[in-house]
């Protein structure tokens, strides 16, 4: 009888101590906290001040600090971008809860500089044209499609109205190569008599809805080059100028090697029209590219301004995840959400948006 009791009280005493345990496991369980990393990568005069980890399904703030004030901002989250954040008056930048996986934030800064009475704001290998804040003294303007800076090159691939609001403006130039023109760009423009459009197709200019506004074009005269005349006649809107003018090509163009971690090259100034051109290019350490290091441009290409992009990468291994970040000409492979600091509330930029 007391040896049964004892082997009774001997299970009852493991029941329990088993129990325990499994209380004790699932306390612990409940309360081991998954935390996922946060990476920064910054290019330019940029520092991030935040935390290197954050809890599953947590939030966290960071802010950021550059020498110009106005930068491009991209976050990621386990590879795929994130926007989910908001920005509270002292520029913190509040990432929103339920953060899941590995962080990356990216900063690139953008520089400023002026080019006789034009301001361009770089960044990488790109440029843009923001509003200018005073009355260019020229009653002509030349639009860049290209902006050298320090020696190096910068593409700037469209134009969002820079002068539009300047009626001493009569003469506006258009660059040779593939243009984006955005909406409301000549929208106001009021003393604009002609326009010259150095590209010799016209399709090269991508001419977005409500550019020119409800502008009456008829009192513009349109300067195309020699022996295009008939295709730009038979386009929209180039049909609805006064009329369409003929000028000589130009019997030189320059060249450019446009791309970020470009080190160096041995391409000319300049090329005769119709000439082919071959270009050698070496890249800084630590950048690579899917093309060759030789680029071959053939005569018939040779047709208006040289401008070799060069795609660009760089790779890391952030705990054990690889990733790359390509870069082409004036677009960068990553959904940037553009950010600038309050002082420069004036920029609308060339495709940028304000936040």
């Amino acid at each position: 009888m007391k040896t049964n009791l004892l082997r009774i009280g001997l299970r009852l005493s493991l029941v329990v101590i088993a129990l325990l345990c499994g209380v004790y496991l699932a306390w612990g369980q409940e309360n081991t906290k998954v935390m996922h990393k946060i990476y920064t990568n910054t290019y330019g005069n940029v520092t991030i001040d935040c935390p290197s980890e954050v809890e599953d399904g947590g939030s966290f703030t960071f802010k950021i600090a550059t020498s110009t004030g106005a930068y491009r901002l991209a976050i990621s989250q386990a590879g795929k971008n994130f926007r989910d954040f908001s920005w509270d008056d002292s520029q913190n930048a509040n990432v929103a809860k339920n953060i899941t996986g590995t962080i990356l934030i990216e900063v690139v800064e953008h520089t400023e500089i002026m080019i006789g009475e034009e301001r361009y704001m770089l960044e990488e290998c790109s440029a843009m044209l923001p509003p200018s804040q005073t009355q260019p003294t020229s009653s002509s303007i030349v639009l860049k499609s290209v902006v050298t800076a320090k020696g190096k090159h910068y593409s700037l691939n469209s134009y969002s109205g820079a002068y539009n609001r300047y009626a001493n403006i009569t003469s506006i130039t258009l660059p040779n190569n593939k243009y984006f023109i955005n909406p409301y760009a000549f929208s106001i423009q009021a003393g604009l008599t002609e326009i010259h459009a150095k590209a010799i197709d016209p399709k090269n200019y991508h001419i977005m809805e409500g550019a020119f506004g409800e502008k009456d074009l008829s009192g513009i005269t349109l300067y195309v080059p020699a022996g295009s005349k008939a295709d730009y006649a038979a386009s929209t809107p180039w049909n609805q100028f006064k009329e369409i003018l003929e000028e000589p090509l130009p019997k030189k163009y320059p060249v450019y090697v446009v791309g970020y971690g470009v080190a160096s090259t041995d391409a000319p100034d300049s090329i005769a029209r119709g000439q082919s051109l071959t270009v050698n290019i070496t890249l800084e350490p630590g950048f690579k590219s899917f093309e060759p290091s030789v680029i071959t441009i053939p005569g018939e290409e040779v047709n208006k301004d040289v401008v070799i992009q060069v795609s660009t990468h760089t790779e890391n291994v952030l705990s054990g995840i690889s990733y790359s970040i390509e870069y082409y000409s004036s677009k960068r492979i990553l959904s940037w959400l553009p950010r600038y600091s309050p002082e420069r509330s004036d920029h609308t930029g060339s495709g940028d948006c304000r936040v």
